[in-house]
């Protein structure tokens, strides 16, 4: 599978299958082969060995559904979503599966559902309160999504929330908003990359190259090894033909 050899992969899942029947190791394997050859109807046959064996076990559910979400059948990996649900409520593997299938097929009523169990079921935990603003971002109710990233951020402080609540900001056209968010945040936290990382290219989308320049080479201060911001600060460079741009594109080449 890593060299990209489908046939030799099928091969040798069902070679090993043959001589280990019930091995849970080696049926997970034939299914991953059979799905990598993009026999999905036979790797939901080697699934469903797998779930037969372990009744109790919910990631073949989860992994039937992602199979049946490629064929696509979405009404099919519902159902099993829900099955792995009935054996353990609270999974989240699971959940956000079923959300991302609802909301692909439009049904934010069911969505919602989920994500309202989630909330209750992890009412003190910052990551509900983040989906609960994933699920009104997507349907672009903007000052919900940003309650909600507000609402996770007092729970917990994490780049990944602080980045979405400052691009629901922008996406409002609160710019003072989102402006004062990001001092706030860069006062709390200097060395969030993450943060910088993102500031930066918001910062290039807007042709702000010198701001950008910035934020990219506080990163490489912080983390000399991160090819992203090493590639961009070369660019910046490049753009303005000031030297160093070469070396440092060479150094992101080699890190990736």
């Amino acid at each position: 599978i890593e060299r990209n050899d489908s046939k030799l992969a099928l091969q040798a899942a069902q070679d090993a299958s043959a001589a280990l029947p019930e091995s849970i190791e080696t049926l997970y394997s034939l299914a991953q082969a059979e799905v990598f050859n993009r026999q999905f109807n036979q790797a939901l046959i080697t699934v469903g060995k797998i779930i037969s064996l372990q009744p109790e076990n919910i990631q073949p559910l989860i992994l039937q559904a992602e199979i049946q979400t490629m064929m696509p059948d979405r009404a099919g990996a519902v159902q099993s979503l829900k099955r792995a649900l009935q054996l353990k409520p609270d999974s989240l593997a699971a959940q956000l599966q079923l959300i991302k299938l609802e909301v692909g097929s439009g049904h934010m009523k069911q969505a919602r559902a989920v994500v309202n169990k989630i909330k209750v079921q992890r009412s003190d935990d910052a990551l509900a309160k983040m989906i609960e603003g994933d699920f009104e971002q997507v349907q672009k109710n903007w000052p919900a999504a940003a309650a909600a990233y507000r609402a996770a951020l007092a729970k917990q402080a994490i780049g990944e929330i602080s980045v979405k609540l400052h691009r629901v900001l922008v996406a409002q056209g609160k710019n003072d908003e989102a402006v004062a968010h990001e001092n706030l945040w860069l006062k709390q936290h200097p060395k969030d990359a993450e943060f910088l990382i993102y500031l930066g290219d918001m910062a290039m989308n807007r042709a702000a190259y010198a701001q950008a320049e910035q934020r990219f080479k506080t990163v490489v201060e912080l983390q000399p090894n991160n090819a992203v911001a090493l590639n961009n600060v070369a660019w910046l460079l490049s753009r303005e033909r000031r030297p160093g741009a070469q070396a440092l594109a060479e150094q992101a080449v080699k890190l990736s």
